[in-house]
């Protein structure tokens, strides 16, 4: 059984951070040749394809299965970062592109969704939306079943304090791409102590009566 996952913060995690197990998955001068054709998708799609079947030869000659699930998002990463720098131009170093839910654990399953958040500094501008939608469109082409959201900090704030989902996801965020600074601002407002943050939960005390047991924080 795997140890419990402590809520209270992971520590900061990066697309560097994930094993680097399968180094043959993907490469990345033909990732940014991808950009240098009129049909940048088609050449996407082949890169997809033929890391799957690199995953799926490593699955037949009995590499754990941890390890091709961590390979599986560092190939994603490494895709996206790509398309981030080459569709979002100037904005990519101000925006900051996060992977949340399992792909923010770097736990990526075959035909899992990847979730995705996009933070803005502030409102975005019509170019920033456009090029933003022109990124999520991409990835749509390329075959990739993506769920996003785009926030602002103080969109993380307020919503993170109203639903539960989006202040989990906030907790297992992961740095893609673009704006350091602006995910660490983003990890400082939504940290423990902060209105939308989950604090750890008190220990659990079990105590018997009778014929049945309850734990100490159990409503009875």
């Amino acid at each position: 059984m795997s140890p419990p996952r402590d809520l209270t913060r992971p520590a900061a995690a990066s697309a560097t951070s994930l094993p680097q197990a399968l180094p043959d998955l993907c490469d990345d001068a033909r990732l940014e040749a991808a950009f240098t054709g009129p049909t940048p998708s088609l050449l996407l799609r082949d890169i997809l394809k033929d890391g799957a079947a690199t995953l799926h030869r490593h699955f037949i000659a009995g590499v754990p299965a941890e390890q091709l699930v961590y390979g599986r998002s560092a190939l994603i990463d490494r895709l996206l970062q790509c398309i981030w720098r080459q569709v979002l131009r100037e904005d990519a170093a101000h925006l900051t592109l996060v992977a949340v839910g399992g792909y923010g654990r770097g736990e990526l399953l075959p035909h899992s969704d990847i979730d995705l958040s996009i933070l803005l500094p502030a409102t975005e501008t019509e170019r920033q939306a456009t090029r933003i939608e022109a990124f999520l469109t991409l990835l749509w082409d390329i075959g990739l079943e993506v769920g996003h959201s785009v926030r602002t900090l103080d969109d993380c704030v307020t919503q993170g304090a109203q639903d539960i989902t989006v202040a989990t996801n906030l907790i297992e965020a992961r740095w893609l791409a673009g704006s350091s600074a602006l995910f660490e601002q983003m990890r400082t407002v939504t940290g423990p102590g902060s209105p939308s943050g989950i604090s750890a939960s008190p220990p659990c005390t079990a105590w018997s009566n009778g014929s049945f047991s309850l734990n100490a924080n159990t409503t009875r």
